[in-house]
């Protein structure tokens, strides 16, 4: 074979690589959907714990703040909306009358008592982590019915925080 020959051959080959080598390619489309699943947890538990209390009440006049820390005990992020502190009034016992430590305070009656949550840290509804902590504090007062309350001297009424 020639060197012209040789040459001719070389590029024609080269011509046929570049312009697709003869080879021809074809393919189909398609279309086509799926369904999957995703799982959404559930709400967890809050924990709620007196962590301190401050100033002693006296009929008609100075208050006691009960401190709460609440803990979102779930493994996802919650907020609660409501607080709601409660003075804990005993119903196994003499009706009306507040519970202290668990038990009847006869004669201190639960409606001279009053519990009004203060604005919490965070405020309700702001997202709390897994096992982040809230504070709230409950300002718990004494009415003065211009009766004698001596009953409820040095008591410890029982408080309970509701949060939902």
């Amino acid at each position: 074979m020639t060197t012209r020959k040789r040459v001719t051959v070389v590029v024609a080959a080269a011509m046929a690589l570049a312009l697709g080598g003869g080879v021809a390619y074809a393919y189909f489309t398609a279309t086509g959907t799926g369904t999957g699943t995703a799982t959404v947890g559930t709400s967890g538990t809050w924990t709620v714990a007196k962590t301190g209390t401050t100033g002693a009440m006296t009929p008609g006049g100075a208050t006691s703040a009960v401190t709460f820390s609440i803990t979102n005990s779930g493994s996802g992020n919650q907020s609660y909306a409501t607080l709601t502190p409660t003075v804990v009034a005993d119903v196994a016992g003499p009706t009306g009358v507040v519970e202290q430590d668990g038990l009847p305070l006869t004669g201190c009656l639960a409606s001279w008592f009053t519990a009004s949550a203060a604005p919490s840290a965070p405020v309700a509804a702001t997202s709390i982590l897994p096992l982040g902590v809230a504070t709230d504090v409950v300002t718990v007062s004494m009415s003065n019915p211009n009766l004698n309350q001596d009953v409820c001297k040095a008591a410890t009424p029982d408080i309970n925080l509701a949060v939902a």
